[in-house]
């Protein structure tokens, strides 16, 4: 939940105002106010310890170590072999360059080049030109071809001066090709001994991040402290703070042995609060969710709630199939096992990919799809889905009204056949299994339009008290949703319930429409005067957002179509390669799967959810605590 916070003024005596901080940072309670905006310049030696532990965290974990160095000469050591350790790698590569630019030219000694040189008072010169340059040139007979490489020729001359023809590129050589490679080696050897010595540094991790912390506090209280305004000839000083409402008495209690004046003080009309939310449980799970996208303001009423079970639902008609589930569930339960120990935002991203695991197998179950098998129609699993139940009373309906629906399918009955019940409409067509699923698919994508009005609709509900003309759009959407299947010669789940007829729904849903859209344009211009005329324009609004609930059964039909897409190729395939490719085809629709779910599950919260209840903008609560709490 959001708890409104309240603005106090602390008057501290000299004497006591480091103590004061120190309890208040140990509190955690108390966002204090810094007199203006101004450029947070962090200790050097802060980005040093970061930079140290990001790079020992790479490295495989090694037993706790006795403490014989501070943090500090750990830290710019692990710095000092990682700035060797680069500039080895990048020596690397200039020797192997090196190696591979005079490879063609064989290895020799300098030192015996130098001796012929002098001896013959000539200079020895190096040229290679392009393969295809050279055998159409002219070249002297002092120029000695070595080898060919790279498509390139290479030469020598023992001349006094160096030979000036076109495309003849005269090359220098500093090092033989044995001591560029002696170098490479040692390189080599002084980068794996550097890697060796940082990765025995890896037990000190702890003790850094501990450091760190440490700093950080030590850092936070200063810079609290140094904001503190002086009065009285540096006697006294004062500051202001921000307190949820229900920590008040905490800190009071707090300053009871301090000698320390508390008083509330007004918050000024343009005065920007901080928002301080207080979630245990899933709903925690869920205001992790909502700041992925925004912190509430302080007129918001806490999403985190709707956000998870809502984000849960989406998660699971996305991926819509039970055997995936079952997995992420599985990975879940190890993840909860293997780090047991794990606390804070840790444990509830597992908690969450457990809930979301969860969720896809009740989907499953309710929709019988599990990794796209088809399953016969004796299958427990299929034969007491929620779809099975609904596709047999779609049925019943259409039998008992011979419809258009009925006339259409009724074709594909075996000769003087009349069934009786919908099941055996649905079984004794010759075209059985495309009947099924045409009316399964019509009810999921009818369903995904139902969780969509109802989804938005209790957006609607939660900002009712502000936005009265809320009611009218709630009525106006009721009304769609009975009233526009009449429009479209559609049958509804209400219809083939025995909720609402087809006429009575389509009269009630009429009058809904009509009474909903005209009390929400009252209400607006009585609210907003002649502004409120533009309230009509939110009737597109409505049914975009309805309509964009559709993805949930569009990418649900895409994750079930191409699992069983891969299942037949794989049996088509055979018992050898059949295998690899299910699972290969399995594993690419689990990520795309996942992929969609987590967009477009958080997509409809976000955008079309929050679009009718949710302010945002807002600045998360930030007191005064240490790192470690």
């Amino acid at each position: 939940m959001i708890i409104k916070v309240k603005k106090y003024l602390f008057v501290v005596a000299k004497q006591e105002l480091n103590n004061f901080y120190k309890q208040a940072q140990e509190a955690g309670l108390i966002e204090f106010i810094p007199p203006k905006k101004r450029r947070v310049e962090y200790p050097e030696k802060l980005f040093h310890l970061i930079k140290a532990i990001k790079l020992l965290k790479k490295e495989p974990e090694q037993l706790p170590a006795k403490e014989t160095e501070t943090p500090e000469v750990i830290a710019k050591e692990v710095l000092a072999l990682t700035d060797t350790i680069n500039e080895g790698h990048e020596r690397t590569k200039m020797l192997r360059s090196e190696i591979e630019r005079i490879a063609p030219f064989g290895d020799f000694s300098l030192c015996d080049i130098r001796d012929l040189e002098i001896s013959t008072a000539r200079a020895l010169h190096f040229y290679c030109m392009k393969s295809s340059k050279a055998a159409i040139a002219t070249l002297p007979e002092s120029l000695i071809p070595i080898s060919t490489a790279y498509d390139m020729d290479y030469f020598v001359t023992l001349e006094k001066e160096p030979l000036q023809l076109p495309n003849l590129i005269e090359m220098s050589i500093e090092q033989s090709l044995s001591e560029n490679q002696n170098l490479l080696a040692a390189t080599h050897k002084e980068i794996a001994l550097c890697e060796e010595k940082r990765k025995n540094l890896t037990p000190y991790l702890a003790s850094l991040k501990n450091h760190l912390t440490t700093i950080l506090d030590n850092f936070h209280l200063e810079k609290a402290k140094s904001e503190s305004k002086d009065e009285l000839q540096g006697e006294v000083f004062t500051a202001e703070g921000y307190i949820p409402k229900n920590k008040i008495s905490a800190i009071t209690k707090l300053l009871e042995n301090l000698p320390v004046y508390m008083e509330e003080v007004a918050i000024e009309k343009d005065e920007r609060l901080p928002t301080y939310m207080e979630n245990e449980g899933v709903n925690r799970v869920g205001e992790d969710l909502v700041h992925i996208y925004d912190t509430p303001s302080i007129g918001d009423k806490d999403p985190s709630g709707w956000v998870y079970w809502a984000f849960v639902l989406f998660f699971a008609m996305i991926v819509s199939d039970g055997g995936y589930g079952s997995l992420y569930l599985l990975l879940g339960l190890f993840l909860k096992w293997k780090f047991s120990k794990i606390k804070g935002t840790g444990k509830r991203f597992i908690n969450l990919i457990i809930a979301l695991g969860t969720g896809c197998v009740i989907w499953g179950f309710l929709t019988a799809s599990f990794f796209g098998i088809n399953l016969s129609p004796e299958n427990p699993l299929r034969k007491y889905s929620l779809t099975e139940y609904l596709t047999e009373k779609k049925a019943d309906y259409h039998l008992a009204q011979k419809d258009d629906v009925y006339s259409e399918w009724s074709d594909t009955l075996p000769a003087n056949e009349t069934p009786i019940t919908g099941k055996a409409f649905l079984y004794t067509s010759d075209k059985s299994e495309v009947m099924i699923e045409t009316f399964t698919l019509n009810i999921l994508m009818e369903f995904a339009l139902l969780v969509g009005v109802l989804h938005i609709i209790l957006s609607l509900c939660r900002s009712v008290k502000s936005h009265y003309a809320n009611l009218g759009w709630i009525t106006f959407m009721i009304g769609g949703y009975l009233f526009l299947p009449s429009m479209l010669k559609a049958t509804t789940l209400i219809n083939i319930l025995n909720i609402l007829s087809k006429p009575l729904a389509t009269a009630i849903g009429l009058q809904m429409i009509y009474i909903g859209l005209g009390f929400a344009l009252i209400v607006a211009l009585i609210q907003k005067g002649l502004r409120g005329i533009g309230e009509v324009a939110n009737i597109i609004q409505f049914f975009s957002d309805v309509l964009s609930y559709l993805r949930l059964y569009a990418l649900g039909l895409a994750g079930m179509l191409m699992a069983s897409t891969f299942n037949d190729l794989g049996a088509s395939t055979g018992p050898i390669f059949g295998p690899f490719i299910i699972i290969a085809g399995h594993s690419v629709n689990i990520v795309l799967g996942i992929m969609g779910g987590v967009i477009h599950g958080l997509r409809l919260n976000f955008l079309e959810w929050y679009h009718w209840s949710f302010e945002g903008g807002g600045k998360l609560f930030k007191p005064l605590s240490r790192g470690n709490k």
